[in-house]
Parts: C-alpha cells; sequence; structure tokens
C-alpha cells in the first residue's frame, strides 16, 4: 500500500503523514553490536534494528538518510527512512521539501504507525538541543551523515491502546531558549528558479546545461535548466539543482542531475553526505537509494507494503532504481540516478557542463 498525503483521510493523515512531531518513548535499539535500551529522550543512531518491525514479522534493519533534493531549479532536502527484515522491505517513508526559510526544522519530520507501534524521525538545525513534546524531553543527534549544520532524531515507539496527537514539537536551543518556528510566507520563501526547457543535443549557451558526447548507443532525450543567482540561503551547506536531463544508455534511462552551492553558483558545492567511493570505479562516488530526480516538491509518502523509497503512484516511473553516481565538475557535482553502476560510469565520462 502506497498513501499519499492528499489521498488520505483525517485519521489515516495522523498516522502516516510526515509531521514536524515526535513519538518519544522507552525504546529498544541495536546497531551491529549488542542491543542496547535507549531510554526516554534518547534519541536512536541513524541505521540500526528494532526489536520489532513494522509488519511486526521480528527484528528488522533501519536506514535513515538525507541527501540533496534534484529537481531542478530547487533548493532542499529529501530524506528516507527504509526498514528490512529478513524476508525482504517492509516499509519506507519518505519525502522531498524545498530550504524555505530559516527555521529549525530542515527536513524530514515524519511520524508513522499504528496501535502496533510508532516511529518517527527528522532533521534539524543544529541550534537545536533538545525538543519538548507531550511533557517529555528528547536529544537529537550529530553525525557525519547528515547535512552540514544539522542534527537528527529517530524513535521507535511501543505498542499503544490508542492512538493521539500531542500537537507539535516545541524546539530549545542549549540555554533552554525556544526557538520559533516561523511560517512559510511570500517574504521568508525561497522561490523556484525559472525553468528552461532546452535542446537534449545543442542546448545553445544556456547556463549549466550538460553536454553529452556522440558514442554509440548514447541519445539525449530531455533537458530542463535554471539559471543560478546568488541569493542568501538561510540553511549552510544548501544545494541547488541547476539542471535536470534524461539519456538513454544501452536501452536503460538514466537521468542526471547538476548541484551547485545553493548561495554563491562559483563557489566549490560542499560535500556530499551518504555517498562512498566506488571501489569499481576511481573517482567516482556511488550511493544506494537516494536519487529523486523529478520527485514532486513537498510530497511525502509513507508505502506500508515495502518497496523502493521515491518510487511513487504520483511520479513518472522511468529509472528502473534510484540509485547514483557522482563526480565533481568544476564547481559542481554531476550525478547521474537509475541504470549500473558502470552505466553511470560511461556516462558521467561523457558528459560536460556549459560554463
Amino acid at each position: 500500500m502506497t498513501a499519499a498525503w492528499g489521498n488520505l483521510s483525517p485519521p489515516r493523515r495522523w498516522l502516516l503523514a510526515r509531521r514536524r512531531a515526535l513519538v518519544v518513548g522507552l525504546l529498544l535499539i541495536g546497531g551491529a553490536a549488542a542491543p542496547v535500551v535507549i531510554t526516554r529522550g534518547r534519541s536512536g543512531p541513524l541505521s540500526g534494528s528494532v526489536a520489532q518491525g513494522p509488519s511486526l514479522r521480528g527484528a528488522s534493519q533501519y536506514r535513515i538518510s538525507a541527501f540533496p533534493y534534484m529537481t531542478v531549479g530547487w533548493s532542499g532536502w529529501c530524506t528516507s527512512a527504509v526498514f528490512d527484515s529478513r524476508s525482504g522491505r517492509e516499509a519506507a517513508d519518505y519525502g522531498c521539501g524545498a530550504v524555505e526559510s530559516g527555521g529549525p526544522v530542515i527536513a524530514g519530520g515524519a511520524s508513522f504507525g499504528d496501535q502496533r507501534g510508532f516511529y518517527s524521525y527528522g532533521i534539524v538545525s543544529d541550534r537545536v538541543a533538545s525538543v519538548r513534546w507531550d511533557g517529555r524531553v528528547f536529544l537529537p543527534i550529530e553525525s557525519p551523515r547528515l547535512p552540514p549544520g544539522t542534527r537528527a532524531y529517530f524513535t521507535a515507539g511501543p505498542p499503544a491502546r490508542e492512538v493521539r496527537f500531542a500537537g507539535l514539537p516545541r524546539l530549545f536551543d542549549s540555554v533552554g531558549h525556544e526557538i520559533p518556528q516561523p511560517l512559510i510566507s511570500r517574504e521568508n520563501a525561497v522561490e523556484h528558479l525559472p525553468l528552461i526547457a532546452v535542446s537534449p543535443r545543442e542546448p545553445g549557451k544556456a547556463a549549466c546545461a550538460l553536454r553529452a558526447s556522440n558514442i554509440p548507443h548514447l541519445v539525449a532525450l530531455a533537458q530542463t535548466v535554471a539559471t543560478p543567482v546568488s541569493w542568501p540561503r538561510r540553511q549552510p551547506g544548501a544545494f541547488l539543482a541547476c539542471a535536470n536531463a534524461t539519456y538513454r544508455l544501452d536501452g536503460s534511462t538514466l537521468g542526471v542531475a547538476v548541484l551547485l552551492d545553493a548561495t554563491n553558483a562559483r563557489r566549490p558545492a560542499p560535500p556530499l553526505s551518504e555517498l562512498q567511493p566506488d571501489p569499481a570505479h576511481p573517482g567516482l562516488l556511488a550511493g544506494h537509494e537516494l536519487g529523486n530526480i523529478g520527485f514532486p516538491q513537498g510530497l511525502s509518502v509513507f508505502n506500508g507494503g515495502g518497496g523502493q523509497a521515491f518510487n511513487t503512484t504520483t511520479r513518472r516511473q522511468q529509472f528502473a532504481n534510484h540509485d547514483l553516481s557522482a563526480r565533481r565538475a568544476g564547481p559542481a557535482w554531476l550525478i547521474p540516478e537509475g541504470g549500473t553502476p558502470a552505466q553511470r560510469a560511461t556516462l558521467l565520462a561523457n558528459l560536460a557542463i556549459s560554463p
């Protein structure tokens, strides 16, 4: 079952939609080592195991990830939480959104579950030292896997007799002052950049456009660009997707995104979290289930039937998977999504970015 926010009844929206809310309680969470008891107020790690997964099939391995929002014209983040049991994928919760203001909530903010158990996760600014919700205190954690300047929380709640929503969390800094959570208005929102559709084969002089070499079995299908502008982004470490293109290579469809520093396009873009060196292709980085090219802005989905993150019924599914590779290209990151590692490496070797 896949559920999107707009298609749910109000009770189910509380259960499955992403919210800036926490479910805090006594946790039993373990990593690669022996399971440890995480008491009330302590966040779980970004990956590990829970004693009981969402499908009630026993222990479940989970992983929470964050990666730049790669849809052209936007600056923001995508998050996902996936649960895998011995028999396969149990559930996935994922979504993307723009960095709209300087508020303390960066991404995520998901709570999902029912009387059998609850799960909640999110990413907040490193200004947030504690979260207070329903009379309890919750401490977010730092991790090198997170975007710069952020912290995260994850909690798995025990079964409850009834479902109730205790309101939005209150966020506090290190000295106990509450951090305001501003509403998004026209005055403080980051605007979406105008988009320009260009010829995928001959994009002209459009800034940020991609040019592909003329090699066998590589066909340029479509390309859209957005001219970068210098904006005083409130979130440090943010990226701007200034181009999306689609190619067919050896029968597979691949998407490509160009990511720049969101504040200054001429400055080297920040490092990419979650990626690791690709041992089969020196000089390239690789990641699993992080690709989100074309994912609708602001959409969040809970897939209770399992399945791959960022596969939704609301999006045209043109890629076989959402695995990706990446390399530096001047100040930018060049990131293909889909296909095999070898196909992505071939594509990266035959692409260049217009100045």
